[in-house]
C-alpha cells in the first residue's frame, strides 16, 4: 500500500510535499504530516527533511526536540520547523483549480474514492538558518504538493462535476 495509516485507515487530513529543481542541484526538500489519533487523543504531526547544497541533512519533526508547525490552506503550505540550532521556513503555493483529484484505496470496502488533491509543478520556497544566520534559501517551481482528506477531495471532485 502507498501508506500504512494503521487500523483506522486514512486520517481525516494529511499533507505532503517534495521539491528538487532548486538553483543548487544537490538541494532537496520533503515533508509529510497529518492528523493522527490514539484513542480519544488527536494531534497533528509533520516531519520535514532538507538536504542542503553542501550535503548537510536536516531532519525535523520530533515533537519534543525539533517540532514542525504546519499551516495548510487550499492554496498554501507553510511549515516552520526548528531544532536547537536550526530553523527551516517553507512556503509552498499552488492554485486549487490546478490540483489533480487522485483516488485512495478504501481496502475494507474494496473500492477507491477521491482522497488526495495533488499539485505538480507547484512553487516552493525554503529558508534555512543555523543559529539565526541564513545559510541557504532557494525556490523551486518543480514542487509537488498534496492535500489529503476524503471529505475535502470528495467535495472538490463534486465541485468539478459538469
Amino acid at each position: 500500500a502507498e501508506k500504512n495509516w494503521g487500523s483506522d485507515g486514512f486520517p481525516t487530513m494529511w499533507w505532503w510535499g517534495q521539491a528538487q529543481g532548486f538553483a543548487e542541484q544537490d538541494a532537496c526538500v520533503a515533508f509529510a504530516g497529518g492528523e493522527v489519533s490514539a484513542g480519544p487523543f488527536r494531534t497533528k504531526v509533520t516531519a520535514l527533511v532538507v538536504r542542503l547544497p553542501d550535503g548537510t541533512l536536516l531532519r525535523l519533526g520530533n515533537p519534543g526536540t525539533s517540532p514542525v508547525r504546519a499551516m495548510i490552506t487550499d492554496d498554501s503550505w507553510v511549515l516552520i520547523g526548528r531544532s536547537r540550532f536550526w530553523q527551516v521556513e517553507l512556503e509552498g503555493h499552488a492554485q486549487m483549480a490546478d490540483a489533480l483529484v487522485l483516488p485512495v484505496p478504501l481496502v475494507e470496502e474494496r473500492r477507491a474514492a477521491p482522497g488526495a488533491l495533488e499539485h505538480l509543478g507547484a512553487t516552493m520556497s525554503v529558508r534555512v538558518r543555523n543559529h539565526g544566520r541564513l545559510v541557504w534559501e532557494g525556490t523551486s517551481r518543480l514542487a509537488s504538493l498534496e492535500h489529503g482528506g476524503l471529505e475535502r477531495a470528495a467535495a472538490e471532485a463534486r465541485r468539478r462535476e459538469p
